[in-house]
């Protein structure tokens, strides 16, 4: 959440003026939706772990790679998508309130599970 937050504020610093002509995004809204979702999941299993920081590196951009493989974008398609919608703050802010909702919806459904397991196991003992 704190990087969502972080870059929205840098993106609002630095494309603060938008002109209202119709871009074309080179990564659909909700393809981009779906990209961010699993980056931030990705960041969150990173965060969590207790590795040095020349390996969490390492496994950051390979589980980067690998996310964005799975979408067939390359780097540099992302890199400029990302650009061109932190240039167009207001459909920037939708996606990352699609993103927040989602992450929230998974952390739900997960807190459940967790519960329901908990649960289980606490009534076989």
């Amino acid at each position: 959440m704190r990087i969502a937050v972080f870059v929205i504020v840098i993106s609002f610093l630095f494309f603060s003026c938008q002109d209202k002509k119709k871009v074309d995004f080179l990564i659909p809204e909700e393809k981009m939706v779906q990209v961010l979702v699993e980056l931030h999941i990705a960041d969150g299993v990173l965060n969590s772990t207790e590795l040095p920081y020349s390996d969490s590196i390492l496994r950051a951009e390979n589980y980067y790679a690998n996310i964005l493989a799975k979408y067939n974008i390359d780097r540099p398609i992302f890199d400029s998508a990302l650009k061109q919608y932190t240039e167009n703050p207001q459909i920037y802010l939708k996606i990352y309130d699609k993103v927040i909702d989602t992450l929230r919806i998974q952390e739900s459904k997960f807190a459940s599970k967790i519960n329901k397991s908990s649960k289980n196991i606490s009534r076989e003992k």
